[in-house]
């Protein structure tokens, strides 16, 4: 069993992309407790998100090579209910 300690982010590639999802910190060997310390810290060279947000793409799964990421940043619970 793996706990799922759940942030809803929004991603910018460096493409332009916005990306807007969920990702786990539990996702690695060893369990994060900031967004940063994933992204950091993290051994997987991939960002992997779910229920994602893309263009007109929604709810899907969507794994981004960290090297492509220009900024993450952790969206509130209030601010998730409204549109990107």
């Amino acid at each position: 069993y793996v706990s799922t300690e759940n942030r809803l982010v929004v991603v910018k590639t460096i493409d332009g992309s916005l990306i807007r999802g969920n990702i786990n910190l539990n996702s690695e060997s060893i369990p994060m407790d900031r967004v940063s310390d994933l992204l950091i810290k993290g051994q997987n060279k991939f960002l992997i998100m779910y229920n994602a947000t893309i263009d007109s793409v929604k709810d899907s799964a969507v794994i981004i090579n960290k090297s492509q990421i220009v900024w993450v940043m952790e969206e509130k619970e209030s601010q998730a209910k409204g549109n990107m």
